[in-house]
């Protein structure tokens, strides 16, 4: 490491600083404002408005607001994992090499890269694929990964009225902030997801992270603390030394840079930015000196964009290290944690849908009204039902493959409900072999290689509900059937399960029904009194809680376990 690489990492920020000025743009921000979907963002009722995941923010409409923008976005755009042959529209096509901006429209699109594919069925290299970094010029593609993503979401925001920042990310990975009253707020577009700065070291299981810089048209800061907690760990600052000589290095290079961004600002403009500084220092220092994620900061979901396959090859798909040691020490650090749940509600008929076209990626799989599909892109989820407890949904998962599929499948116990929806990533091929336990299956290589396919049955039987279809032959409506139960409906009951952690929390028990302090001393049966007299006043909004001794007691919805 020398003086060279600290050059190197100053010219980074430098690139990104004129990225985030060009979004102050008039004429941009112009374009950007007639293209945001105003009315169905503000509708309470419209097709980005999730009253049970956002009732944490309900109460702040600016919040409120960025999350529905942060779900739309990754609809307006497209991913690319390779672009399809220009030629023959194959999709095989892997990339040979990358070049510099040749054309005139490469280089008025800013394209400090053009990324070159080679087509097998053409056996030669036919298609190439722009990295463009003018936000006006990605108005127009439209596609792209997490650059073109966060920077043309950056213009939206800043069209929208908020204060933006981009988030550059050296182990590969670029998202915003924006300014929620006093606190800059992770908003992650290819995601769709805000205020979750734990998903990519504990969700994704990003092992790489060292340096993650904030830059905004007047100032650039080092947030690194607040998305890890391994942040003064001697394999996190060793990775830090692979882009600058020292810590004193990295601040003194940031000074530098906020001095010339900062140069011509009148003094209230300073004073207020300082001001800001004070408390963001604040807030970096506690992160710094934390070692691990509260329950309410993890956020436990694998990454979302882009292929199963390209997430694996990052190792971002949140199964990295599993069955490693460090798992086993974090098993043992969370052992006579406890669950309570109550058991999921029993009803006379129930509802099973499958949509080949869903509004959100979990709606591709509905039972009971609950959205349960796991959504992952060129992939098939998959949906168990429990028969007897009818609305008790036993297993959600997502394959990349059809043999994955098929090995799930021979293990189930005979008359599960199983619910189907999906299509593998470059059509793996298959055949109906393997699934003969799914009674009315009738899955040919068409449906099952190029087409994807819908499917609501039983193991080890075949009742005369059953429905198998291609995607392509589905309704776009989607097919729904209703089961109705004969048995006498059991009282409801808590189920207890210790040792096991739930991957998100809804919230912390308020104040109202246990303050805090009580909370902490509290034993087992006076939380779960206090739960209970608390879920009689919440309308059933919360089905259970986790706690430990000496911890609060967290509140889990239909989403946490």
């Amino acid at each position: 490491m020398n003086v060279v690489d600290d050059q190197k990492f100053k010219e980074r920020i430098q690139s990104s600083i004129r990225t985030v000025q060009n979004w102050e743009t008039v004429e941009w921000l112009k374009d950007c404002r007639s293209i945001i979907p105003w009315d169905e963002l503000k509708n309470e009722t419209g097709p980005y408005s999730r009253p049970e995941e956002d009732r944490m923010i309900a109460d702040d409409s600016n919040a409120l607001f960025l999350q529905r923008l942060c779900r739309w976005f990754p609809k307006f755009m497209t991913w690319v994992n390779a672009p399809p042959c220009v030629k023959c529209g194959c999709k095989e096509c892997e990339m040979k090499t990358v070049r510099g901006p040749e054309t005139e429209e490469e280089k008025e699109g800013n394209a400090k890269r053009v990324e070159v594919y080679y087509c097998p069925e053409c056996k030669e290299n036919t298609t190439t694929f722009p990295r463009y970094n003018k936000a006006r010029k990605l108005l127009e593609t439209r596609k792209g990964r997490c650059g073109e993503y966060s920077n043309l979401f950056g213009l939206f925001c800043r069209a929208a009225g908020f204060e933006t920042r981009l988030v550059l990310d050296l182990s590969d990975h670029l998202w915003t902030e924006v300014r929620i009253g006093d606190n800059w707020i992770m908003a992650d577009s290819c995601e769709g997801i805000i205020d979750k700065p734990s998903m990519y070291e504990y969700g994704w299981g990003k092992d790489g992270l060292c340096y993650m810089i904030a830059i905004a048209s007047d100032h650039v800061v080092d947030v690194s603390p607040r998305y890890s907690r391994k942040f003064l760990t001697d394999d996190f600052q060793t990775r830090r030394r692979t882009h600058t000589t020292s810590e004193n290095a990295t601040a003194h290079i940031l000074r530098e840079l906020n001095q010339n961004l900062q140069r011509n600002l009148p003094k209230a403009a300073l004073d207020e930015l300082d001001r800001r500084r004070r408390l963001e220092d604040a807030e970096l220092q506690i992160c710094k000196q934390s070692t691990e994620w509260t329950a309410q900061e993890k956020y436990g979901r694998g990454r979302i964009s882009g292929s199963l396959a390209w997430k694996r090859r990052r190792q971002e798909d949140g199964q990295k290290g599993a069955g490693s040691e460090g798992d086993k020490s974090n098993a043992r650090e969370v052992a006579g944690f406890e669950i309570e749940y109550f058991m999921p509600p029993w009803t006379d008929e129930l509802s099973l849908c499958i949509r080949p076209k869903p509004l959100g990626r979990h709606d591709g799989i509905v039972v009971g009204g609950t959205a349960c599909a796991i959504g992952e892109a060129d992939s098939i989820s998959v949906v168990v039902v429990d028969e007897k407890c009818l609305g008790c949904i036993l297993q959600s998962k997502s394959f990349l493959t059809w043999e994955d599929t098929k090995e799930f499948v021979s293990k189930l116990p005979p008359h599960r409900i199983v619910l189907m929806n999906g299509k593998c990533e470059g059509g793996s091929k298959t055949s109906s072999a393997g699934f003969e336990r799914l009674g009315g299956w009738i899955g040919t290589e068409k449906y099952i290689s190029e087409s994807g396919i819908a499917f609501i049955g039983q193991v080890d039987a075949h009742p005369d509900w059953v429905y198998c279809s291609s995607l392509e032959d589905c309704s776009t409506d989607g097919y729904e059937i209703v089961l109705k139960a004969n048995a006498t409906l059991p009282e409801l009951v808590m189920k207890t399960e210790r040792c096991a952690r739930p991957p998100k929390v809804a919230g912390r028990l308020p104040e109202m029904a246990m303050p805090m302090k009580t909370q902490l001393l509290a034993n087992d049966e006076q939380k779960r009194l206090a739960f209970t007299s608390f879920s009689e006043t919440a309308k059933s909004r919360y089905a259970g809680y986790t706690t430990r001794p000496g911890a609060p007691v967290y509140l889990l919805d239909t989403q946490s376990y």
